[in-house]
């Protein structure tokens, strides 16, 4: 398997490989209590597009994934703005970034014994959050103060917790992966709200399938 990608088996379950791996010891004995779906949204070609960010989160280890909640927003580009987080201009990459650090935020604030794991569909935010990639002046240079906000963040949030209680994989988008499907739904609605100090968490536990128990 070709590290950090999904694949889909025969069964139709989606297995993710993880990013930064943990030890064998680890892996055995460090199970996530809590999935994190995170995307991004940003249609150019309508006129006065905005980006969009959703992130939905799950409770793991019951005998079925149980929904939290879901949160979505719209990209702020406006640096005086309370949700600003480093975009300067109003992109895809722009939304998925913003998604993965409002969820990394959100996710400081929780107990330091909660182990979680991102599903994120864009290695672009994936290797910025980890340090494998930097922001290059020539590529996203407007966005280059999100892309260092994202990492600090996941290091943060890294060094706060027990080795290998954060984790971030990779799934596919557009799969039919429940709580991505529901993370890109979010995400649209968050880049058509009309009011940009609006930032939304709602509960969908009955609106929204959950996770199957082989996805990730």
């Amino acid at each position: 398997m070709t590290p950090g990608l999904a694949t889909r088996t025969a069964d139709g379950h989606v297995h993710c490989t993880v990013l930064d791996t943990p030890t064998p010891q680890q892996r055995a004995t460090v199970a996530a209590s809590k999935a994190i779906y995170t995307d991004g949204s940003f249609a150019p070609r309508q006129p006065g597009a905005h980006a969009g960010y959703a992130f939905v989160q799950y409770r793991l280890g019951g005998p079925e994934p149980r929904l939290i909640s879901a949160t979505y927003g719209r990209v702020q580009t406006t640096p005086t703005h309370p949700l600003f987080r480093g975009a300067r201009v109003r992109s895809n990459n722009a939304g998925e970034m913003t998604a993965l650090l409002r969820a990394i935020e959100e996710e400081i604030q929780e107990p330091k014994d909660t182990a979680v794991v991102f599903h994120v569909d864009s290695m672009t935010a994936i290797n910025l959050a980890l340090g494998k990639t930097l922001p290059r002046k020539s590529r996203g240079e407007n966005n280059r103060e999100l892309a260092r906000n994202l990492r600090s963040a996941y290091r943060r949030l890294h060094a706060s917790r027990p080795e290998g209680f954060v984790r971030i994989v990779h799934v596919r988008a557009h799969t039919g992966v429940p709580g991505n499907e529901a993370a890109d739904r979010m995400a649209n609605r968050g880049a058509s709200l009309q009011h940009d100090h609006e930032q939304h968490t709602i509960d969908i536990r009955e609106h929204t399938q959950a996770p199957k128990r082989g996805d990730g």
